[in-house]
């Protein structure tokens, strides 16, 4: 009996041992990216069951990679195009190879003049959060030397206050235990193959998600309009930070990445203007929206346009000029696979003389 278990803890202290050896040789506790903290996914693939969410076969496939980035390339070095935004980019719900990123690649593959263009879009992201992962994220990514980087900003810019910074935009947990299980998940090499392999089996269900919404029971008709001035516009510090946030993204990515950067403006799916007057969508049974929100979010769309005319930048009016059918969101900002579709093909004739 007792040669028995010092046999076994024989053996299980070389297996512990060599369990080590492998983690200190290839993770990344000691050489490679130090990711620390960030809670950027990486190396994972998720499955979410959409089936009530939008018209779907079901099942959509999630892939982040090694590097946190979604999407086809080579190496970092290959990738010509980094596109950043919040939810309504990296588009979870929206099968890889069907985002809108993903379109606008087909773009210009179809027309004999392929671009690797990567997604590197975090849920719930602000300018605020792009600042830091330029600053935090991206010089982890070996090779990275994209030529152009494409923001699809203002919806999260709106929630951006002076006195607090959402867990998203910090990049990193405030709970103690998350940031742990962060480092412990960004430097295991062991448990990133784990995850890999549970991803591939494991089908998650999600129902209602980013508050998702059933279409049958929406009706459009005249927002409410709103008289105050005071209610309906957004604080002129806030449009301030915000203007500035732009320009600190445009100097970074000319002067610290050596590439073009590109803004897009954003528009929300249940607001569209219809004979000079703006509609609002919502169910039978509610009061139609005020005009707040679309005009609020028009506020933001235009102090885009004004600091890239002010530094003689590329942006697209994506907001102003789209036109978007009932079907192409599900949820208030959030496009299906037909509205991303739709961005994509919107944004290729938009930048194909740009991105060269």
């Amino acid at each position: 009996m007792k040669k028995s278990l010092k046999i076994i803890a024989v053996n299980g202290g070389f297996i512990f041992t060599g369990l080590v050896v492998a983690e200190l040789i290839f993770g990344s506790w000691i050489f490679g990216p130090d990711y620390s903290v960030l809670n950027i996914p990486r190396n994972t693939t998720r499955h979410f069951d959409v089936s009530e969410v939008y018209p779907s076969d079901g099942l959509v496939t999630y892939t982040r990679d090694e590097h946190g980035l979604r999407g086809k390339y080579g190496k970092p070095a290959d990738i010509d195009v980094l596109v950043m935004g919040g939810s309504t980019t990296n588009e979870p719900y929206v099968s890889d190879g069907e985002t809108w990123v993903d379109w606008l690649s087909k773009g210009f593959a179809d027309a004999g003049t392929p671009l690797t263009i990567v997604n590197a879009a975090v849920d719930g992201q602000s300018t605020v959060g792009h600042i830091r992962a330029i600053d935090l994220w991206f010089p982890n990514i070996p090779g990275l030397k994209p030529r152009y980087v494409l923001f699809y900003v203002g919806i999260n810019d709106r929630a951006v206050t002076e006195d607090k910074i959402s867990r998203y935009d910090e990049m990193k947990s405030p709970d103690p235990v998350r940031r742990f299980r962060y480092y412990f998940l960004n430097n295991s090499v062991l448990y990133n193959r784990f995850r890999q392999i549970r991803g591939m089996f494991v089908a998650q269900r999600t129902r209602l998600i980013h508050g998702a919404y059933k279409t049958a029971n929406l009706i459009w008709r005249p927002a409410i309009l709103i008289t105050d001035k005071k209610t309906e516009m957004v604080p002129p510090g806030r449009l301030k930070a915000y203007e500035n946030r732009l320009r600190v993204l445009a100097r970074k990515i000319k002067e610290d990445m050596r590439a073009e950067p590109i803004f897009i403006t954003q528009r929300s799916g249940i607001y569209k203007i219809e004979n000079g007057q703006i509609l609002a969508r919502s169910s039978k049974e509610a009061e139609a929206p005020s005009t707040g929100s679309y005009l609020r979010l028009m506020e933001y769309n235009r102090a885009t346009l004004s600091v890239c005319r002010e530094l003689g930048l590329t942006c697209v009016d994506l907001a102003s000029e789209i036109t978007f059918e009932d079907g192409d969101f599900y949820d208030h900002i959030h496009t299906s696979p037909t509205g991303s579709k739709r961005i994509g093909e919107f944004l290729y004739p938009k930048l194909k003389d740009v991105l060269n």
